[in-house]
């Protein structure tokens, strides 16, 4: 997951660094290529009749056995992009057909591992409006035919435009999510892209990993199914989210949850629910919004004897 969000940044920057003043649209597009080349390097650049870049045939390298395969990038208008990566306003882009390539030194192992990659594609839009602050993510979509669906939107608001490039733990006191709308529907998109990172940093130094995630997920969703009692929370909503969890780390069924939070949750917020005490009652009081579905896949049809 790593790879491609740090593919996803490149393709950002590359992006936004262009240059809206150049001449020609297929100018603009070479510009990024130049930026994107940080990542990957495309095999054909051209510009699109919307205004727009394609970036075609990319391999993004991450070590010399570890690469993936872009079959393209391709942006939105750019007309207007702004200049410098701390200044990002806005993106439009989509990445077709990303796979895992093998680089064994053992080709029939490559065919082979070749053969079982599953393919995904992903999608980001968002827009920055710096005179007030807002941060709308319309749509981060992963997605694939045999893996399953991940969308996520949302809307923060008491940003500046430094930190679009900073991680959530470095934001201002002030910024707050003010929306959100997550959906889910895994068929091995979990266990293929976050299953690893989150076990090696959760889990490293356990005997028994397998034991040691059930333990910790069952006191997460105790912990989850009282903050949201307290909070007021639908008891459907609650049920979904305890049916789902029970699930990992093999989630399976369409999982679907949504928020318009009446005040900006900020950081402050996820922190005073683990105290006691009015900030928390605050804190809990805003997760009161909260709803989730979660519908089941259907049974698995049984091999007769």
């Amino acid at each position: 997951m790593k790879a491609f969000r740090n593919a996803a940044l490149g393709v950002t920057i590359a992006v936004m660094t262009a240059g809206a003043a150049a001449a020609h649209p297929i100018d603009t597009c070479k510009a990024a290529a130049k930026g994107l080349a940080q990542i990957a390097t495309p095999k054909t650049v051209e510009a699109t009749p919307s205004g727009g870049c394609l970036f075609r045939d990319l391999t993004i390298v991450m070590s010399p056995r570890m690469q993936f395969h872009v079959d393209d990038i391709e942006t939105g208008p750019l007309a207007g992009a702004v200049l410098t990566p701390d200044k990002l306003s806005e993106l439009h882009a989509v990445a077709r057909h990303i796979r895992f390539q093998a680089q064994t030194q053992q080709p029939l192992i490559n065919f082979i591992l070749s053969a079982q990659t599953r393919p995904f594609s992903m999608a980001i839009d968002y827009r920055f409006d710096a005179a007030n602050g807002r941060l709308d993510l319309q749509r981060f979509l992963v997605t694939s035919p045999e893996l399953g669906d991940f969308r996520l939107s949302a809307t923060l608001q008491g940003l500046h435009a430094a930190d679009l490039t900073r991680p959530p733990t470095q934001l201002p006191p002030e910024a707050g999510l003010t929306s959100i709308d997550l959906e889910m529907d895994n068929k091995g998109l979990f266990e293929g892209l976050a299953l690893a990172p989150m076990a090696t940093l959760l889990l490293h130094d356990q005997t028994d990993p397998a034991a040691a995630f059930a333990e910790m997920n069952a006191k997460s969703t105790a912990a989850t199914t009282r903050l949201l009692t307290q909070a007021g929370a639908s008891r459907a909503t609650i049920q979904a989210i305890a049916a789902f969890n029970a699930t990992f780390p093999k989630p399976r069924g369409r999982f679907h949850m949504h928020a318009d939070f009446p005040a900006p949750l900020t950081r402050s917020d996820v922190a005073a629910l683990l105290g006691k005490g009015d900030d928390q009652a605050a804190a809990l009081k805003k997760w009161s919004a909260l709803t989730a579905t979660y519908t089941p896949p259907p049974p698995e049809p049984q091999l007769a004897p």
